[in-house]
């Protein structure tokens, strides 16, 4: 990304850089949205099976190629469950000092 933004600083007048920079980022773009939906796919299919996450990202990878929308409804469950936990790891940590700082100590947080 910083070869993309050093191109940009060549101004707006130079139409080959102005194109280098746009592709180039459109690009590395296109690469994280790629990698992000395959750590998802893994991560999902890592915490059904219990695989690694190498074996977890190919197999997952297959499974989506062959089953498609059957996955996508699992991951999107995973995603939802995944969600919640952090929630609720989030209310009990601030519950367990609110509770721990008004009626152990008798002090206001």
């Amino acid at each position: 990304m910083r070869l993309f933004r050093r191109l940009e600083r060549f101004g707006t007048d130079n139409a080959a850089s102005n194109f280098c920079s746009d592709y180039g980022t459109l690009m590395v773009s296109c690469f994280e949205n790629f990698c992000d939906s395959v750590n998802l796919s893994a991560l999902a299919y890592m915490i059904n099976t219990g695989d690694n996450l190498c074996d977890s990202a190919y197999r997952s990878n297959l499974l989506r190629m062959k089953q498609g929308m059957t996955f996508e409804f699992a991951n999107n469950l995973v995603s939802t469950m995944l969600t919640w936990f952090i929630y609720i790891i989030i209310f009990v940590s601030v519950g367990s000092y609110v509770f721990v700082a008004t009626i152990i100590t008798q002090e206001s947080p």
